[in-house]
């Protein structure tokens, strides 16, 4: 059972201690809002930096979203900045992910499970990454992402879909050797 995640006491330190966050030779990735890009000074970390200053307000709305769901296991820890949103360093390639163990399996339906108990459901794909510690964590938490819902019956139904869909895309065929994400 995993407690709820933090960043490292060596990245929670750095964090702590500097003010200069150095990026742009790494270029990790791109979605619609921002762009990730490595830490150049602590590789451990990255910054997810708005596209545009037009979109500044949804990466905001991200980071307020973040507090509301710090407390569940499988979201990533979040670090807000001027410049953007600090985490981790996830490995999130396909490769990896289809790497995962049946204990890690588990334990993603397990947080799947408290997400929906916390009245949230995963909107489309999970955007999923693995921790160095080999936890399994939700890394994009925009109202794009992940939503409140009124219906928690409802947020188990689309985790459980979204889950499925996880599943077949790394190669799991049947959800049921895993178990759905139902209500205890």
């Amino acid at each position: 059972m995993w407690l709820n995640m933090q960043f490292t006491a060596q990245a929670e330190s750095w964090l702590s201690s500097n003010h200069a966050f150095i990026f742009g030779k790494t270029k990790l990735g791109s979605g619609r809002v921002g762009s990730v890009y490595a830490l150049d000074n602590n590789p451990d970390l990255v910054i997810k930096i708005p596209r545009d200053i037009k979109l500044r307000p949804v990466l905001d709305a991200e980071a307020a979203q973040y507090n509301n769901l710090k407390h569940l296991r499988i979201i990533a820890p979040t670090h807000r900045t001027e410049q953007g949103l600090i985490r981790p360093h996830l490995r999130t390639s396909p490769e990896d992910l289809k790497g995962l163990s049946r204990e890690q399996l588990e334990d993603l339906r397990e947080s799947l499970i408290e997400l929906s108990e916390a009245g949230y459901n995963v909107l489309f794909n999970l955007q999923l990454g693995i921790d160095s510690a080999g936890n399994v964590l939700i890394y994009d938490v925009g109202k794009e992402s992940v939503m409140l819902n009124q219906d928690k019956q409802e947020a188990y139904e689309r985790n459980n879909r979204a889950f499925a869909l996880f599943l077949y895309t790394i190669g799991k065929r049947s959800i049921l050797s895993y178990g759905e994400v139902k209500p205890p």
